[in-house]
């Protein structure tokens, strides 16, 4: 009878003496060139026949190699080389993105089907698969300054799957939110997300609805919360409607009042008009007045460009975009919230009208002021 000490401590098949013998980080890459590999071959065919093709001498082989878990599903690297894991990945990931397609349909098809054979490939064995996942959250914070963008499209994908059937999505948006928006935003960490409301449209949407709450809302979450939303009205409409109950219901009752009570604070620019109108001291002169036209035309067109000066203030471009979804709200028993002592405090010469106006107009009908 084989003693305790000499019993085979490996779970699934024997690894190849070769693949043993190779040390991190060299055995990462050969993990990951295979999984290129395996759905390199396999990307051409049905997702349902994608799914079975994952095998698990594949699946071990990640475990063990890529992941580099021991038998109790827990990583064995030190702190440095867990560092080490995310640059690899990243890296793997921008290298990826390189190969050429026949068009972008079968990109996005090879994209997500790499994302589900290497982060959801243990879905169902729930210590093989946390230990993924925690890797994946870290990733995502890192690829972000990497910077690795283009993992953000098959995580949205994933995301909005878990919409209702995990806490998925809000544990990642709170990590990102703890990462890059509750620093001081001296250091511009915040930056580093903007992009990608380009890149996954639909990621932002997940992080305006579910990442506004009164304890990190500033200038930070309102210059997110304002590129997410700008130019992606209906795709942020349309995905309230899917998800009533998992984005709408947090959206208007938590996300929308935190982000309008950032709008709709007075400003120097306020201050001034209010003292304008009490020393009936209205009148522009010519030159004046075409400066503000040419203001008013410039702030129509897209966002500055990443170091320009917006002519308008993050409060009135936010104040427009939240008007914009105020005005086209249209999610079934859901009522945006917000609190009336915040709408009290504003007047009709606010800066600000656009939002103030749609609230108000609204009012009953999609919006409800709690007093």
């Amino acid at each position: 009878r084989m003693s305790m000490a000499r019993r085979p401590t490996h779970i699934g098949p024997s690894p190849h003496t070769a693949t043993q013998s190779l040390g991190f980080p060299t055995c990462c890459d050969q993990a990951l060139d295979q999984a290129s590999r395996v759905v390199t071959a396999t990307a051409a065919l049905p997702a349902q026949s994608r799914s079975r093709a994952h095998t698990n001498d594949l699946q071990v082989l990640l475990d063990r190699d890529l992941f580099c878990l021991n038998d109790r599903s827990v990583c064995r690297l030190t702190q440095i080389q867990s560092f080490f894991l995310l640059k690899k990945l990243a890296s793997f990931m921008v290298e990826e993105e390189k190969k050429p397609f026949e068009d972008e349909v079968l990109k996005n098809g090879y994209r997500y089907s790499l994302f589900e054979t290497i982060f959801l490939g243990r879905e169902g064995e729930l210590l093989l698969h946390t230990a993924r996942i925690e890797v994946l959250f870290k990733l995502a914070s890192y690829s972000l300054q990497h910077p690795s963008l283009s993992l953000f499209i098959p995580l949205a994908q994933w995301l909005r799957k878990m919409i209702g059937r995990s806490s998925h999505p809000e544990e990642l948006i709170s990590l990102l939110v703890e990462h890059f928006i509750q620093p001081d935003p001296a250091l511009r960490l915040y930056d580093f997300l903007i992009p990608v409301s380009t890149i996954a449209p639909e990621f932002g949407v997940i992080f305006v609805a579910l990442a506004p709450r009164e304890n990190c809302v500033g200038f930070a979450m309102a210059s997110i919360a304002c590129a997410c939303l700008h130019g992606y009205y209906d795709e942020f409409l349309v995905m309230m409607a899917d998800f009533p109950d998992k984005l709408a219901v947090p959206f208007a009752k938590h996300s929308f009042s935190c982000l309008a009570k950032y709008a709709l604070q007075k400003d120097e620019c306020d201050e001034e008009e209010e003292e304008r109108m009490k020393n009936n001291e209205m009148e522009v002169d010519e030159e004046e007045e075409k400066e503000n036209d040419e203001e008013t035309k410039d702030s129509e067109e897209d966002d500055p460009e990443e170091g320009e000066v917006p002519t308008d203030s993050l409060e009135q471009r936010l104040s427009r975009a939240l008007s914009i979804i105020v005005n086209g709200w249209n999610v079934r028993g859901v009522k945006i919230e917000i609190d009336g002592d915040i709408l009290s405090q504003m007047t009709s010469t606010s800066r600000r009208r656009d939002l103030v106006e749609a609230l108000i107009s609204q009012k009953g009908r999609k919006i409800l002021i709690k007093k």
